[in-house]
């Protein structure tokens, strides 16, 4: 019997992909989910306070490209139908 490999990226997104809300259809609220918008505020706020609302405007776009990239790569473990 020949076992696949398990990679350190495989458990950790095993880990993020769990479903904290679930409401039907094609509507859940993931790990993954919750973890990227605390980081958001977190990040707007620090360049907030230190360069001002120019750097916050920069960060939060930056930021949130990161953020769609992230929820790209780690997809829904629901299957839509």
């Amino acid at each position: 019997m020949q076992r696949r490999a398990r990679i350190v990226s495989d458990e950790f997104g095993d880990f993020l992909n769990i479903t904290l809300y679930y409401r039907g259809g094609f509507f859940d609220i993931r790990l993954l989910d919750a973890v990227t918008i605390l980081g958001g505020v977190f990040c707007v706020v620090w360049y907030y306070l230190t360069q001002g609302l120019m750097g916050a405007l920069q960060g939060g776009m930056l930021y949130a490209f990161i953020a769609l990239c992230a929820l790209w790569f780690f997809p829904s473990n629901k299957v839509l139908k």
